[in-house]
């Protein structure tokens, strides 16, 4: 067998491997085999074939890995849920806002929330409030104006 199939073997084994693991790290070795491969074809001595196994295994790693996980492993904006994903909407005061007692309930999606004053202005029952935080299960809302 002569060394470049070797250096074959070598990069499809880490290709194997970048499989089972995440990151794009590994494969960046294998472009590395496959450039040492070219090398050994060329018929370059092993120290060359190293060096460049080296060489390009380190320009995939610091220049173009940066690039493809920019690219595949980006985050998306964080979707909110529960109880967290009803504040910024707007909900139907079902019994009297009171911000002197705390007393008062908000309707939502047909869900009953407890609901305080943010602002501390009292809401009448039927109006339109929006929900801006929430504590516990305790939201906080404030008016439309």
């Amino acid at each position: 067998m002569e060394v470049w199939q070797i250096w074959v073997i070598i990069s499809l084994a880490l290709v194997i491997l970048e499989i089972f693991t995440p990151g794009f790290v590994v494969i960046c070795f294998s472009f590395g085999g496959a450039g040492a491969a070219i090398a050994s074809a060329c018929g370059l001595a092993l120290v060359w074939q190293i060096s460049i196994f080296a060489l390009v295994s380190a320009i995939i790693f610091f220049f173009v890995r940066p690039l493809v996980t920019r690219l595949f492993f980006r985050r998306k904006k964080e979707t909110l849920t529960n109880i967290d994903a009803i504040i910024g909407r707007i909900a139907i005061v079902s019994e009297e806002i009171d911000p002197k007692t705390n007393t008062g309930r908000v309707k939502l999606d047909g869900d009953d929330w407890k609901a305080e004053s943010e602002d501390g202005n009292p809401h009448e029952s039927g109006e339109r409030v929006r929900i801006v935080s929430r504590d516990g299960i305790t939201v906080k809302v404030k008016g439309l104006e």
